[in-house]
């Protein structure tokens, strides 16, 4: 048996024990999103673990690497051990004891600084547009682009994740396209079989995301992707924004939205994308609203259809979703 398939068997392993002894499991650990009947619809307690089995097949991965050298260096691996951990453990005490928002920002800000400031090979340093023919350098703006264009991901993922189904699809989605382009495909086949478990599961009420499996997701979705944008030519802005434009989009909203009612933009409110879809929908046919309006563009980009039209459309018919929503 080679060790690739060695490694898979572990993680289909793990998954299996994992899922099979969830409720032991959460029951110990007592992490559990209540409904409230306002922002957290759901009908009884449900454990917000599903960071730990993330964690658990990440750092199988990372363990294997350390041992065989797969792909990246040594320093790196240890170098990505750290932040990873450091952001599990943040997001796990956020779901166990609700922190600040403000004290987690400045924290996520600091700890992925800290990120590049160890792996500065890994920085942002130019921007790459194709529909302009325009590249733009950064100089002495690359390291806070990087540093920033991580957080906003993460706080645009992590406020994405609200219907059953949804975080789970999407991180499929997401390592699907990083598999297909050819990057890191072990780790990314090791996040999808992950999801595949996590989204049945969920999308049953079984378990939840949590603060702590969203923030990892993000925080090395983020990680490979700038690795991929750095190392091709012809790998774009455009289609980075593509992959990342609903949950994005509404973040951006919602933040000028909340400032307008003078109110902190990192606070939790019922205006998100889904809760406005909640109003009209119930919450299978919300999920598959989002779906369809992440997998689409993803789709047309992959077919190479133009990136500046599949922005345009997708801008024009979310703003007509959302007017439609709120009239």
């Amino acid at each position: 048996m080679e060790i690739n398939d060695f490694i898979i068997l572990i993680v289909v392993l793990v998954n299996f024990l994992f899922y099979f002894n969830l409720n032991k499991i959460s029951n110990y650990i007592n992490i559990f999103d209540k409904p409230d009947k306002k922002r957290k619809i759901h009908k009884y307690n449900v454990p917000s673990i599903g960071g730990i089995i993330f964690i658990l097949n990440i750092l199988i991965y990372l363990f294997f690497e350390l041992t065989f050298q797969f792909i990246n260096t040594q320093t790196e691996t240890i170098f990505l051990i750290f932040t990873i951990l450091t952001i599990f453990i943040l997001g796990f005490c956020d779901d166990k004891f609700d922190i600040n928002s403000n004290f987690k920002l400045i924290s996520f800000i600091l700890i992925i600084s800290i990120y590049f400031y160890l792996n500065n090979e890994q920085i942002v340093t130019e921007l790459k547009f194709s529909s302009f023919s325009k590249i733009i350098h950064l100089g002495t703006y690359s390291f806070i682009f990087s540093v920033l264009s991580i957080v906003i991901f993460m706080n645009a993922f992590n406020m994405y994740d609200g219907i059953n189904g949804q975080s789970g699809f999407y991180t499929l989605l997401l390592f699907s396209f990083l598999l297909i382009n050819g990057q890191n495909f072990l780790l990314g086949l090791i996040i999808i079989i992950c999801s595949l478990f996590f989204l049945y599961f969920n999308l049953k009420s079984k378990i939840f995301l949590g603060d702590s499996g969203s923030l990892v997701i993000s925080f090395l979705f983020s990680v490979m992707i700038i690795k991929f944008y750095n190392s091709s030519n012809n790998f774009v802005c455009e289609e980075i924004f593509i992959l990342m434009m609903l949950p994005g989009i509404d973040m951006t909203r919602l933040f000028i939205e909340r400032m307008i009612r003078k109110k902190n933009p990192l606070k939790a409110d019922k205006n998100h994308f889904h809760h406005l879809l909640l109003k009209s929908f119930n919450s299978t046919k919300v999920f598959l609203i989002s779906s369809f309006l992440i997998l689409v563009p993803i789709l047309l980009m992959i077919l190479k259809i133009n990136l500046l039209l599949i922005i345009t459309l997708f801008l024009i018919s979310y703003s007509l979703i959302i007017l439609r929503l709120k009239n």
